[in-house]
């Protein structure tokens, strides 16, 4: 797989501001970013490739029907960095894989339709499987998540999971006033700072979940934006995590539980913009 780098990217501001980003090509000095294979051009795939590209991202639709006009279309959409392809062709030119289809369809994907993957990000936006449990609402089916299923089908490449909000938030990140958070969970640090660099580009704010099997944890959070669908409830929620210093400060699970194993090789995602309140200033507990 080809090197990439990245420069730093300002884009949140940027879009939070109603201007656009400048594309990285368009940068001084920027090194071309990560080509991105989005694999299925539905709800979530037609709104992610063309906010990418304008990023700077090469943008690859891979599908079982590239010449569908439909998906020329979306790639015209797109714009110059846009192109199609067949879901195999797609992931072999790609850095970074989007595994924008049905859950019920990945294993085929991953194990049959994508070709090798060794050493390439798949990036997992699926929620869990679930059923209904016995008082009406539902649940997941026990078992591993879909992310650490993709990773034992893929041994050799780098899985993230991200919990990607609604489709319609991605083109306008800002329609709620606040950028939706994005919990992001991998075990390869590179592999989540990629991912949450693209993330903050389109506007959208990251979150590091930790390593791959809190994906179970993100799984289990999204249960809740079923709740006022399945009640009926004429509104329905988006995630936004608060960042609080005071946690931090009086409540010592490090002392209790000890650090994680990571503890000194930590992800580093774009910043927040904000400045973590002073202990002091919390005052008594």
């Amino acid at each position: 797989m080809r090197r990439f780098s990245w420069t730093a990217l300002a884009a949140a501001s940027f879009l939070a501001a109603g201007a656009a980003p400048l594309p990285a090509q368009e940068r001084a000095g920027a090194q071309p970013l990560p080509t991105v294979a989005i694999i299925g051009t539905g709800t979530v795939g037609s709104a992610l490739g063309p906010q990418l590209a304008k990023l700077g991202h090469p943008v690859i639709y891979g599908s079982r029907e590239p010449g569908r006009e439909a998906v020329r279309t979306l790639v015209a959409r797109t714009g110059p960095r846009g192109s199609a392809a067949t879901q195999q062709d797609a992931a072999a030119r790609a850095d970074v894989i989007v595994l924008a289809v049905p859950a019920a369809a990945l294993e085929e994907l991953v194990t049959k339709g994508l070709g090798r993957t060794d050493g390439k990000v798949l990036v997992d936006v699926s929620t869990g499987a679930m059923r209904k449990a016995a008082d009406g609402y539902m649940e997941l089916v026990p078992g591993p998540s879909n992310s650490e299923r993709v990773q034992a089908w893929a041994p050799r490449a780098r899985v993230v999971k991200v919990a990607i909000p609604g489709a319609y938030v991605i083109p306008q990140p800002m329609v709620h006033g606040v950028a939706p958070t994005v919990p992001i969970a991998a075990n390869d640090r590179a592999a989540k700072e990629t991912v949450a660099r693209m993330i903050a580009g389109i506007g959208l704010d990251p979150f590091d979940a930790g390593p791959l099997r809190f994906s179970r944890s993100i799984d289990e959070f999204a249960l809740l934006f079923f709740v006022p669908l399945q009640q009926g409830r004429a509104e329905g929620i988006e995630m936004k995590f608060l960042r609080s210093s005071y946690f931090p400060c009086f409540w010592p699970v490090r002392k209790q539980f000890g650090a994680p194993s990571d503890s000194a090789d930590h992800a580093t995602f774009p910043a927040t913009g904000t400045t973590p309140r002073p202990c002091a200033a919390w005052g008594g507990r």
